[in-house]
């Protein structure tokens, strides 16, 4: 799935969430008690997820910052620091940061939820398998 796509999962009020619905079901299951499974439904959320660039600055916020730092510590003069300032705006050097943000973001594993986009009910077969919208939670037999 696409980075842009990525969903996560959780109970209604959680701050922890999953990569999918049967990991927040079974992190869960011990809030399902057996009067639940034989009629009260359980729902499980489902967000949309900011990809790790949304909490990333954006790359001339980076180019500033570093033409910033030579202005401050980089010991140099007028002339040196007009070069650093129009690098920082070069498109070479915007395409560079660009991409080492993104090898950058690729790194990042944390995801946080963006928009609610639904809220789904698990319920139980005649066997106590757990059952998402209806449809098997495991993916076959209950």
């Amino acid at each position: 799935m696409d980075k842009l796509e990525e969903r996560l999962w959780g109970v209604p009020g959680a701050e922890v969430l999953y990569d999918d619905p049967a990991t927040c079901y079974d992190a869960h299951i011990g809030e399902v008690t057996d009067a639940d499974t034989s009629g009260t439904p359980f729902r499980i959320e489902e967000w949309s997820a900011h990809p790790p660039r949304y909490h990333m600055p954006c790359v001339q916020t980076v180019a500033a910052w570093v033409a910033e730092w030579v202005a401050d510590n980089g010991d140099t003069n007028e002339y040196g620091l007009c070069d650093f300032e129009a690098a920082a705006v070069d498109a070479e050097v915007d395409a560079a940061l660009d991409a080492a943000l993104d090898v950058w973001a690729t790194k990042i594993t944390h995801r946080m939820a963006d928009r609610l986009i639904a809220t789904h009910t698990v319920t139980w077969d005649d066997a106590g398998g757990p059952l998402l919208d209806g449809d098997p939670m495991y993916g076959g037999a209950g």
